[in-house]
């Protein structure tokens, strides 16, 4: 079973002082970024919580390659490329292609130390085979915020779809869903159950063999995402490596209560981390 330890660093609706510099996002400024999802509280948040774990990550983690999932504006990997100490390569991935764009933009204006690649794609489905069991660290920040199926009715836009999620907050409406009408909306809540994806879900399936085998999982998680059914979900998915889970840091943002945690192997890295 999922043993889960919790270290509540802030409870700030700001970000905090850092020791490392938060990353510059005026790229974002440009028009084409309009639909680009913005550095928000959660995306500082996830900042906030790599800063806290910084010892974990320079000291006994040392990543090669770390892969971000949903990157959007590519704050949260360019915010790692300033703690890690190693060499590393990033690689982040949008189903957005301007929000790889983005990323890109954002990352090279903040650091030219390490290569990146964005990838325009479905969660960790262009890691090819060659490439799987690589990934030191995988960050993911769902953009997917849980809302009423009113809420879910109503989006009528990229954006206002990546926020608005649905049940717990995994379900993805397709592209083609935002440009249909009302009716067509009605007849896919009636068929959600059946077709709509499952994002976390989905994810945690893919994870486990882009892992390296002491590789670990950074993941953002709402109260409505039920952490610890996600735990035991991505535990029962690895087999057990990832068997371990740490919060390492919570906070209220309006009506949400957020969490990162820090999923990981017992046998790699002691518990005291």
């Amino acid at each position: 079973m999922a043993e889960h330890y919790v270290i509540i660093v802030g409870v700030l609706m700001l970000p905090l002082d850092r020791m490392y510099p938060t990353p510059n996002t005026d790229a974002l400024n440009q028009p084409c970024f309009a639909e680009v999802y913005p550095p928000s509280e959660d995306s500082f948040l996830f900042l906030d919580a790599l800063e806290a774990d910084a010892d974990f990550i320079r000291k006994l983690l040392r990543p090669v390659l770390s892969v971000e999932v949903g990157s959007g504006s590519g704050i949260i990997s360019t915010f790692l490329s300033k703690i890690v100490d190693s060499a590393c390569s990033f690689m982040c991935i949008d189903v957005s292609n301007q929000a790889c764009i983005a990323t890109k933009q954002v990352f090279c204006a903040n650091t030219s130390c390490y290569p990146l690649d964005a990838v325009c794609c479905d969660l960790l489905s262009p890691i090819r085979k060659s490439s799987q069991g690589l990934a030191d660290i995988v960050l993911f920040n769902p953009p997917y915020v849980p809302t009423t199926s009113g809420e879910l009715l109503n989006a009528r836009s990229t954006i206002s779809a990546a926020w608005a999620g649905g049940f717990r907050g995994r379900q993805v409406r397709p592209s083609w869903f935002i440009k249909r009408d009302y009716l067509l909306s009605l007849c896919f809540l009636v068929l959600q159950r059946f077709v709509a994806e499952r994002v976390i879900e989905r994810f945690i399936q893919q994870l486990t063999p882009v892992l390296f085998g002491s590789g670990v999982l950074y993941i953002l998680l709402l109260q409505q995402n039920e952490p610890d059914l996600v735990s035991k979900l991505i535990n029962d998915a690895s087999g057990g490596r990832l068997s371990r889970s740490v919060c390492i840091i919570q906070r209220r943002c309006g009506n949400e209560q957020l969490f990162v945690y820090r999923y990981y192997d017992p046998l790699f890295y002691p518990d005291s981390y």
